[in-house]
């Protein structure tokens, strides 16, 4: 538990030091200077776990031999997606179909309103899948090591919630800095951490689960990938200035992730989920 300990406290300090230095030499959210600064910070933890593991011969499932669960993690983003956009529906006004059409590439413009509406939500979701892999996953792999893999095999004695919520939490916490500097919610910073923390302590039981399921952390490092450029669809299709309230970062994507937990303890409390790792 020592190492453990070491570890989180180190993930943070290293993180959150990175983070004023980059501020430091004028770094903000949507420079140029940015999305490096974002794939360094997410490696940070993920270097940690590989020496950790190392130091303590833990073995992490990463490329090891695993069950296909590729459409079940793709079926889950999407299912959450969902219900955050209908959580949303009474809040916030479709985006007129003139509106979408001048956000929408030139091939799409030509369709008819329910074919615009179908192919680019289709080509979305498509794109995301290849994005989610070649893009997402090598920076949210970093991450996933530390979370998903080391940290849950430290703590996946105290069982899956239990683990899970402890987890989130620390995950939310060192994720602060990058809501400080504003890379997801504009606005309030304070209420933007407090945000970010909940919402990882309800998405994370959601990853490990995936985790184990699959059997390497390669599946929850692709539904993450994948739910945050499904995540990005919300401002094409709704026009809201309600950050704090709506989408899948927002309190009806908090509400949605809660209805895939109680699902998942519906689905798992006869069954503990640490009979998969033994």
């Amino acid at each position: 538990m020592g190492n453990f300990l070491k570890s989180q406290f180190l993930t943070v300090l290293l993180s959150w030091m990175t983070t004023v230095t980059f501020i430091s030499f004028g770094g903000a959210a949507l420079s140029h200077s940015f999305k490096p600064f974002v794939f360094l910070y997410m490696w940070i933890p993920g270097l940690l776990a590989l020496f950790f593991t190392k130091k303590e011969k833990i073995s992490i499932p990463v490329f090891k031999r695993r069950e296909n669960k590729l459409f079940f993690v793709i079926s889950i983003a999407i299912l959450t997606f969902v219900l955050s956009t209908f959580f949303s529906l009474p809040f916030c006004h479709i985006r007129s179909i003139e509106s979408l059409r001048l956000l929408l590439p030139a091939f799409l413009q030509r369709l008819s309103i329910v074919n615009t509406f179908v192919s680019f939500t289709l080509l979305w979701i498509f794109s995301g899948i290849v994005i989610s892999i070649f893009f997402y996953m090598l920076g949210i792999l970093g991450q996933e090591l530390m979370f998903r893999g080391y940290a849950w095999e430290k703590l996946k004695h105290l069982g899956f919630w239990k683990a899970s919520w402890v987890i989130g939490l620390v995950w939310g916490i060192w994720m602060a800095p990058l809501m400080w500097i504003g890379m997801e919610y504009p606005g309030s910073h304070t209420f933007a951490i407090g945000m970010k923390i909940i919402y990882s302590i309800l998405l994370c039981p959601i990853l490990i689960y995936l985790r184990i399921i699959s059997k390497t952390i390669l599946a929850s490092a692709f539904f993450y990938g994948l739910l945050l450029h499904l995540s990005n669809l919300f401002p094409f299709l709704f026009q809201t200035t309600k950050h704090f309230h709506l989408g899948m970062q927002g309190l009806t994507g908090l509400s949605a992730l809660l209805c895939i937990n109680l699902i998942l303890f519906l689905k798992t409390r006869k069954t503990p989920l640490l009979e998969y790792e033994l």
